[in-house]
């Protein structure tokens, strides 16, 4: 609506005497976001024919700016035999990122990740799959779920407690497991602030 107001202002058509609609203009959208590439960082275009190449997270080539800047160049990056499909990476992109700009998925794909909120729940769901659902978080009178001090202190350090907490961990993605998770899970089955040395200082 923006970009189209200086035409409205000056009583042109910014469709040229089209009947443009909302699920028209969507498509439209959708087709060039979809077909776009990222030539700089910040700087998506349109590249006939070279956008047709297929995407894979280990590409054999890349696209990027000629040397004068004027032209997108298909460049290979190892040497392909005839026949070969050509392939260039999307990015870094999850399988939700990649349907919704592109209009697929990958799999396997090693940048899947899911955020999940630290809290008892999840805690109790760990103990279930690992069928130690009796065992006490560090708490040597063998209470249950009771959460010694110096571990609420620990998990403060970590973000995962007190008022200005960041609840959300993410498994998935090059990492597997956030490290803030698998920090908290050596807390919480610690007995004692002294086993974890200086691992979490």
């Amino acid at each position: 609506a923006d970009a189209a107001a200086p035409h409205q202002a000056a009583g042109a058509d910014p469709f040229s005497g089209y009947d443009i609609d909302a699920n028209v203009l969507g498509w439209a959208v959708a087709a060039a976001a979809s077909r776009a590439i990222e030539l700089e960082p910040g700087r998506r275009e349109l590249v006939p024919f070279i956008d047709m190449a297929n995407h894979d997270f280990c590409a054999n080539a890349a696209v990027r700016l000629s040397a004068d800047g004027a032209a997108a160049e298909l460049v290979a990056l190892r040497a392909l035999g005839a026949g070969r499909a050509v392939n260039v990476s999307y990015g870094t992109l999850t399988s939700n990122e990649l349907l919704l700009n592109h209009g697929f998925t990958a799999w396997p794909n090693p940048y899947d990740r899911v955020g999940v909120q630290f809290g008892q729940r999840l805690l109790q769901a760990a103990r279930i799959l690992m069928d130690i659902q009796k065992e006490p978080f560090g708490d040597p009178a063998g209470e249950q779920d009771e959460v010694q001090p110096w571990q609420l202190k620990k998990l403060k350090a970590l973000k995962l407690e007190g008022l200005y907490a960041d609840l959300e961990v993410e498994i998935g993605g090059p990492m597997i497991i956030d490290p803030r998770l698998l920090a908290a899970l050596r807390i919480l089955f610690a007995e004692s602030s002294a086993e974890l040395g200086n691992a979490s200082q």
